[in-house]
């Protein structure tokens, strides 16, 4: 996470589909993913979730990043 760019802690859900495409395609299951990002003082903890149809608790993984100083030449 570089340092110079903002840190936006709340993001609203995406749907998106199994076809990848912008718009759902003949069978297409409509996927949920939610990201929250907490501040942790020096770092910050990003977790998603992905739900679907008939699961609402779906998957979610999380990781802590910190930001990268600029490098300077």
């Amino acid at each position: 996470m570089n340092e110079n760019n903002p840190v936006t802690l709340t993001v609203p859900d995406k749907q998106v589909y199994g076809s990848g495409k912008g718009t759902p395609q003949g069978g297409d299951i409509a996927y949920t993913v939610h990201t929250e990002t907490a501040d942790l003082g020096g770092s910050f903890r990003v977790r998603v979730q992905v739900t679907w149809p008939n699961n609402g608790v779906g998957i979610s993984e999380s990781v802590i990043v910190t930001r990268q100083k600029a490098f300077i030449q």
